[in-house]
């Protein structure tokens, strides 16, 4: 995923590590600044030669940084009203009961979402996966964005959703998607 506006470039790698960056140059010099928010780090690299692979040595240096240093991106702590989703979506869960009256839920969200195939859908995946060892954590990707796991006892569930951007924020998006492994 990639993004550029104000000059700046923002790109997310297959690991969903973000970068803030900006190339540039002149006639026989060229430049490259990348910075990594959630490792708190960045590196500059000026080059005297033009179109220099300044990008690609600043993204090497910095996952050698991360790997030999062993940093861990900042984790995020949920919000209040994420916290109080995951908590109603789970005695939701897997049944959908009384879903379709639920102020947890925006306004388009069964226009968008057919309530039957949710409640098709997860029925499915939740007894693929045995009776429920734990509900895991709750991850925070932003203020109005969060995931978790469900642990069964034949395998994983990753519950993923989104709330809408106002004040008194609901479900906007759902997905559910079964995991690899134990």
């Amino acid at each position: 995923i990639t993004g550029y506006g104000y000059g700046l470039r923002w790109d997310r790698d297959t690991q969903s590590r973000e970068y803030v960056l900006h190339t540039g140059g002149l006639p026989g010099f060229g430049s490259n600044w990348m910075m990594m928010p959630d490792y708190g780090i960045a590196v500059i690299l000026f080059v005297n030669r033009r179109y220099a692979p300044a990008y690609d040595v600043n993204f090497q240096a910095l996952n050698t940084i991360i790997h030999r240093a062993a940093l861990e991106g900042r984790v995020l702590e949920p919000s209040q009203r994420l916290k109080k989703v995951y908590t109603q979506l789970t005695k939701l869960l897997p049944h959908w009961s009384k879903a379709s009256n639920h102020k947890l839920f925006a306004s388009n969200f069964f226009l968008d979402h057919s309530l039957e195939d949710l409640k098709s859908e997860s029925q499915a995946l939740f007894e693929k996966i045995g009776t429920i060892i734990e509900w895991g954590t709750l991850v925070s990707r932003n203020d109005l964005s969060a995931y978790f796991t469900v642990k069964g006892e034949k395998g994983r569930l990753q519950i993923s959703f989104t709330l809408s951007p106002e004040h008194a924020a609901q479900i906007q998006t759902f997905a559910l998607e079964e995991l690899e492994g134990p």
